[in-house]
């Protein structure tokens, strides 16, 4: 006759394993002071872990902090940006009614819209780049529309004979021999075996990269193709990271602004 199989019963989840602590009063001195290590170390890994949870606990309050003072911040940024836009609008609007055309002279009669616009751009410019002064105190140059080499008669433009122009071209006989008669031949000194003519010397090379100041900068920026569309805060900070305060000034060598104007 087979016996039925014994049922044991399952023992509750951690009564097996691992040293208990006992309630049993110790029997030697030794025995006390293990206990009493243990009953240490007990509460003391229990504080540890109890530690570890509060940080874990501020921890998450400190990032949750965090996302909300970034989703702040962005929602600050784009309010000041736009404060920004309708001050600029502003003065624009108000510069451009405050200035009577009529009293203009005619070597200022130039488009408002167009002066107005370039001189905020300009000042946005100045600022940005006067930040690198620090607390030296540089004064701003003031904006001007005429830049350094417009309006200048150039050497090579006067012409010694200026009536060639005129409608008597025919009867300019005289002054056209003038012109095309080139007696340089008959001064120079062809004698190979003799030094070179001072006619024939080399001229001096002229310097590609000279400092150039704050409006000076503006001008060449002024001048170059990428100006309608470029973008001028961008282009300030890079400027700024190779520009020096010199003498009450920004400075800038040629060569680094072409290099920002073509980074841009």
């Amino acid at each position: 006759m087979q016996s039925s199989p014994v049922t044991r019963a399952k023992k509750p989840r951690g009564t097996s394993g691992g040293r208990k602590p006992s309630f049993q009063p110790p029997k030697t001195q030794r025995a006390a002071q293990i206990r009493a290590a243990q009953q240490t170390f007990r509460e003391r890994r229990q504080n540890k872990l109890q530690e570890l949870q509060d940080k874990e606990k501020l921890l998450e309050l400190a990032l949750r902090e965090i996302r909300i003072l970034k989703k702040r911040e962005s929602v600050f940024r784009a309010k000041l940006r736009g404060l920004m836009t309708v001050s600029a609008f502003q003065e624009f609007k108000k510069g451009i009614f405050d200035i009577d055309v009529s009293e203009m002279r005619p070597e200022e009669n130039e488009p408002v819209f167009e002066v107005q616009l370039e001189k905020i751009l300009y000042e946005q410019f100045s600022r940005d780049l006067y930040i690198i002064c620090g607390g030296q105190k540089c004064k701003m140059p003031a904006f001007s529309t005429s830049g350094p080499t417009e309006g200048t008669p150039s050497p090579n433009n006067s012409l010694c004979y200026s009536s060639i122009f005129e409608n008597d071209l025919f009867n300019q006989i005289n002054e056209l021999d003038a012109i095309f008669h080139d007696d340089l031949s008959e001064r120079l000194d062809l004698d190979f075996g003799r030094a070179a003519s001072p006619l024939l010397s080399k001229l001096p090379e002229r310097a590609s990269n000279v400092d150039l100041k704050l409006t000076e900068i503006w001008q060449h920026v002024k001048r170059h193709p990428s100006y309608p569309n470029l973008n001028m805060k961008e282009f300030s900070r890079v400027l700024s990271t190779r520009a020096t305060c010199q003498r009450g000034d920004v400075s800038v060598s040629t060569s680094d602004l072409d290099k920002c104007l073509d980074r841009i």
